[in-house]
């Protein structure tokens, strides 16, 4: 499985044949090979018109399966939504929009990778005690060092550097303990 920064908030999850795209828009898939794409919540999916073709589109709370892919999209306060893509035997939790991290806690369990695609201004402190609360193994941030400081700070990384894609080999054992990764271009 291989997720890989795919521009400003969005990824892309790669699984042989398999992809599902988060948060970016359904032109970038050039190549129609994303089955599975999480759009921005409040989109309308029928904007999409015949680039969306054969594909799931999931733009809110709910639960959803297409070709082996678990997707369980969580609200939670006011405005925040985060989902739980099951794919390839991972748990991955991806926080699309800041809210009051506190009132998802108790609603996910066991994630194997939490990927953030927000800045989530004045939440950092929240989403570090979900990790570890959670047993996460690793910690996603997407976007320039600049845009995750705050972030990288909370979770006393401020030396790592950035990479374009992550990577895990189908049923890998985890390691204990908590990684963070930086996914830019």
């Amino acid at each position: 499985m291989d997720i890989r920064y795919h521009g400003t908030r969005s990824i892309a999850i790669k699984i042989k044949d398999l992809g599902v795209l988060v948060g970016a828009n359904l032109d970038e898939d050039k190549k129609n090979e994303y089955r599975v794409c999480i759009v921005k919540p409040g989109k309308n999916v029928t904007d999409f018109g015949s680039v969306a073709e054969g594909k799931l589109l999931i733009d809110g709370v709910g639960e959803y399966e297409a070709g082996g892919v678990e997707v369980t999209g969580i609200k939670y306060g006011k405005e925040g939504l985060m989902y739980v893509v099951v794919v390839d035997g991972y748990r991955v939790g991806v926080f699309f929009e800041n809210g009051q991290v506190e009132e998802v806690v108790d609603k996910v369990v066991n994630l194997d990778i939490l990927v953030i695609l927000d800045k989530m201004e004045g939440s950092e402190k929240k989403l570090l005690a979900l990790a570890e609360k959670t047993g996460v193994n690793f910690v996603i941030l997407v976007g320039s060092k600049q845009d995750t400081k705050n972030l990288l700070d909370v979770f006393d990384r401020e030396d790592i550097e950035s990479v374009p894609k992550f990577s895990l080999k189908s049923g890998e054992e985890l390691t204990e303990g908590m990684e963070v990764v930086l996914l830019s271009c």
